[in-house]
């Protein structure tokens, strides 16, 4: 799906069972981008998956939160239900 609007997400870190959850560290996805929706469950949130180079960081952090110079790696993101409801 192609986004029509910028949207606030999540970084994600792994924890137990090495699954994906959200963190604090947040980033804007750009509008015009394509995200994959997760079936990801347990979360208020839900879980996309996007490319780096629709993502512009909120939050400072280090590169080993994120690289988003490699402009095809794929992230895991996390936003409010209401911004991917089709």
């Amino acid at each position: 799906m192609i986004i029509d609007n910028n949207i606030i997400c999540f970084l994600s870190t792994i924890g137990h069972n090495n699954f994906f959850y959200p963190n604090e560290k947040k980033v804007i996805v750009k509008k015009g981008a394509y995200i994959e929706h997760l079936a990801y469950v347990g979360s208020k949130l839900a879980a996309i998956k996007v490319k780096s180079m629709y993502i512009v960081p909120l939050t400072i952090f280090n590169n080993n939160d994120i690289n988003i110079t490699e402009k095809n790696k794929t992230f895991v993101l996390w936003t409010d239900k209401a911004n991917i409801a089709p």
